[in-house]
């Protein structure tokens, strides 16, 4: 017979080696020597858990303990093992007995963090994995795993430290660098994003993780196609991962494409029923399609199901009605609170602005407001996006010199014009969504919403607008092609696009150089109802103007001033749209647009709000009710509290 030591070494040897079913043989010849040999038992185990046999392997590893029920490392394995199954309970009581027999383990402690967070039990989970690295300051998943927990928690500072502790020591692993460059994007660290995420590439170029991450890098700078090839790139391989089709429901949504994002919203549910961001994200959809009774339901799923859902609240709160009194209080509580991030508690501020003001508790409501414009406001500021008014006011007058009466005064073009678009434009909350809607409702009209191409054009110059004075007929004809190819994205099919863009304003004369025969629909409303329906909106991009009374002021002033300059050099270059006159006589006014585009009048122009077109602006709520006029004098509600805004407009 074998001498028994000699065979369990020649076992050993072979595990360590990676010959596993020669280990098993050995292991197996010990037992047949001796049954209680807990030491084979326990690594027969443990070569079950490495083929992918978790519950032979549990069931193998708990006969070990047994037989011998005070050595760490049988429980140390045993968690490894209900961790894989995902049976956290277990897990937990199996770290915690390693944790006990051996304290000084680092992996241990490392296994009792993840059986925590298993169990959803995140600050159990980060102790633990914050022993695990006094242990052991370079246990990898120790450092992957709690930098995980920081991004989950938006710790993003954090987590990049974490994750660049971990790579010192593993510098081209994929999952990890994938992990780090998504945290780069959340704190808008983009090319630190893409230089990791070319490492990934290059060394894993099928990277699934890196795909997914590359696609959030597209998204933060809104190249919606190229995430989109990448998110369908990941799609075979991972054909039941509901994030993936929430994230191409994003992208449709960003690309107009509202029955896309609901229809690809809707899989992602299939696949994951209990997500509350998926659900929140298809009612957004929803809204913005017209489907306001299908938005206020599935917004209410997600409450049901992640009761401090901020976007929920928020979407639900700015939304048509009142929010019910145990969601209102539960956002004023939460609001109050110092658990949540500035800008979780700048929506639920704004929310509350919306709710208070719907209940005429106009006090409340603009201290809601003031409150969320100043969280704003510091947000901005401290990434550099705050509102100089010396800058703005420098742009605006070097566009005046450079745009003025002598400049177009005689000025024609020897080429083909082509074709015109039409413009509305005005500041934000004029009424231009409403003028968009009352035309986009004639068949021979589409719109492409607010676009971005007048701006990046002038951007893709290389000093704006003076180089504008002497560019040559060619150039202003390929620059005219390329603002109508942008168009022909959208809106592919359609004879006459509108471009929606209320900033348009600033470059009126640009529109003018580039489309002479443009139709531009200039939208006004009473300054002061303006200022303040900004004021109480959270609005997706920065315009930092608008969180500040005083700037908000000046912002429109300026506006003012520059309208006047081109009613002076261009008298004869648009249509100008008073909002009260369009909401109180709708009929007389929108004959009056569709004349000026050269179109009939068509009664179901008026009937927008029945219509399921995409809006995906903040007046999506209001234009699915017909014209009203309850928004006229609006700033009677906060006169006193108007003082800097009014005096910055004198």
């Amino acid at each position: 017979m074998p001498d028994i030591q000699t065979v369990m070494n020649e076992a050993l040897n072979s595990h360590t080696s990676g010959r596993l079913d020669d280990a098993e043989r050995l292991y197996k010849q010990v037992l047949s020597i001796d049954p209680q040999i807990s030491d084979a038992v326990h690594l027969l185990g443990v070569i079950a858990l490495a083929r992918g046999d978790a519950r032979k392997a549990a069931k193998t590893i708990r006969r070990a303990i047994k037989m011998r029920g005070d050595y760490p490392a049988y429980y140390g394995n045993l968690a490894l093992t209900y961790l894989s199954l995902n049976k956290f309970k277990e897990a937990a009581k199996a770290a915690n007995k390693a944790v006990r027999l051996d304290p000084g383990d680092s992996g241990f402690h490392c296994s009792l963090g993840s059986a925590m967070d298993g169990l959803g039990k995140l600050p159990e989970a980060e102790q633990a994995y914050c022993r695990a690295l006094e242990i052991d300051p370079t246990n990898g998943a120790a450092l992957n795993n709690l930098g995980t927990i920081c991004m989950r928690g938006g710790d993003f500072d954090r987590s990049v430290d974490l994750f660049t502790r971990y790579l010192s020591g593993e510098p081209n692993d994929p999952a990890v660098l994938s992990q780090r460059a998504a945290a780069f994007i959340e704190l808008a660290r983009l090319e630190d994003a893409e230089r990791d995420l070319e490492t990934v590439f290059r060394v894993a170029p099928d990277s699934i993780i890196g795909l997914k991450t590359r696609a959030k890098l597209n998204i933060a700078r809104e190249q919606w196609a190229a995430a989109r090839a990448d998110l369908e790139t990941v799609i075979p391989s991972e054909p039941d991962d509901a994030q993936t089709f929430a994230s191409l429901a994003t992208i449709a949504s960003k690309l107009d494409d509202n029955a896309l994002s609901v229809a690809l919203n809707k899989k992602a549910l299939a696949l994951d029923p209990s997500s509350a961001n998926i659900y929140c994200n298809l009612g957004i959809a929803l809204s913005e399609m017209g489907d306001l009774d299908g938005a206020e339901t599935s917004l209410r799923a997600a409450l049901d199901l992640q009761p401090g859902h901020i976007s929920a609240i928020f979407s639900l709160g700015t939304g048509r009605g009142l929010l019910d009194g145990d969601i209102l209080a539960q956002a004023e509580k939460l609001a109050a609170s110092g658990d949540l991030d500035d800008e979780q508690r700048t929506k639920l501020k704004f929310a509350l602005a919306h709710q208070y003001q719907k209940r005429s508790d106009y006090g409340r409501a603009f201290q809601m407001a003031v409150a969320a414009n100043a969280l704003r406001k510091r947000k901005l500021e401290n990434d550099n996006k705050g509102f100089s008014p010396d800058y703005h006011r420098d742009f605006l007058e070097r566009i005046k010199t450079v745009f003025s009466g002598q400049f177009f005064a005689g000025r024609k073009s020897n080429l083909d014009p082509p074709a015109q678009p039409i413009f509305i434009l005005g500041m934000p909350r004029s009424g231009t969504t409403l003028v968009e809607q009352i035309m986009a409702g004639h068949s021979a009209i589409e719109t492409a919403g607010e676009l971005d191409l007048i701006e990046d054009l002038s951007r893709s110059m290389p000093d704006f607008p003076g180089a504008v004075a002497n560019l040559p007929e060619q150039t202003i004809a390929q620059l005219a092609k390329t603002y109508l190819a942008g168009t022909g994205e959208r809106r592919p099919n359609a004879s006459q696009v509108i471009d929606k863009m209320p900033f348009n304003f600033i470059f009126l004369g640009f529109i003018h150089l580039l489309f002479p025969g443009a139709r531009v629909i200039h939208c006004r409303r009473n300054l002061r109802d303006t200022g303040v329906s900004c004021f109480f909106q959270r609005f997706e991009k920065p315009h930092a103007w608008s969180t500040d009374l005083a700037h908000l002021g000046l912002y429109l002033k300026s506006y003012e001033a520059l309208m006047d300059h081109w009613k002076q050099v261009l008298p004869d270059a648009m249509l100008e749209v008073d909002y009260e006159k369009l909401v109180s006589n709708p009929e007389t006014v929108g004959r009056q647009i569709m004349g000026y585009v050269g179109i009939d009048w068509d009664p179901k122009s008026l009937q927008f709000h029945e219509r399921r077109s995409n809006v995906t602006t903040a007046s999506k709520w209001q234009v699915r009710e017909p014209v009203y006029t309850r928004s006229i004098d609006r700033w009677r509600q906060f006169e006193s509290q108007l003082k800097p805004m009014i005096d910055a407009m004198d």
